[in-house]
């Protein structure tokens, strides 16, 4: 997917956080996203017209991998409980609650920069067209091989 072609689908699915997003459509659209908010005087105005569909593409973006969009918002919450924590001055909980949502922030980011499941998840048919792995290995994850098997008389 292209830089506009993602710019494109993200406004078109403004507020869809059914399906899955491809990984070039998730970064080419936070690339998109922070150059915009660069741009001075507009960069408040623009972080209010695309905070909707960054949420909607990041929640796609995890469907991809599998998971559920709901993840996207842990690092925000706890950022919130740190602010509190910090406002009452109770700096203990403050830090474990800084130190969580670092964690959770870096687990979301792993999970946006892995590649999603190849073919279709309970979220969607995959984008990039996909097909499911083949099981007619009997699901251990071995093949067979072409390797003749050698007998010994």
């Amino acid at each position: 997917m292209t830089f506009s072609d993602s710019i494109q689908t993200c406004f078109k699915k403004y507020a869809t956080f059914q399906g899955r997003a491809s990984r070039s459509e998730y970064w080419w659209w936070v690339l998109f996203v922070f150059v915009a908010g660069l741009i001075p005087m507009l960069g408040m105005i623009v972080s209010l017209a695309t905070l909707i569909p960054y949420l909607a593409v990041t929640a796609r973006r995890l469907h991809d991998g599998g998971r559920s969009g709901w993840w996207q918002i842990g690092p925000i919450s706890l950022g919130i409980v740190t602010t509190v924590m910090i406002g009452l001055d109770a700096f203990i909980l403050a830090y474990a609650a800084g130190i969580a949502a670092f964690a959770v922030a870096i687990l979301t980011l792993v999970w946006l920069i892995r590649v999603g499941t190849s073919g279709p998840n309970e979220f969607g048919d995959d984008p990039l067209g996909g097909v499911a792995p083949d099981d007619s290995d009997g699901g251990d994850g071995y093949t067979s091989t072409r390797i003749p098997t050698v007998r010994r008389d």
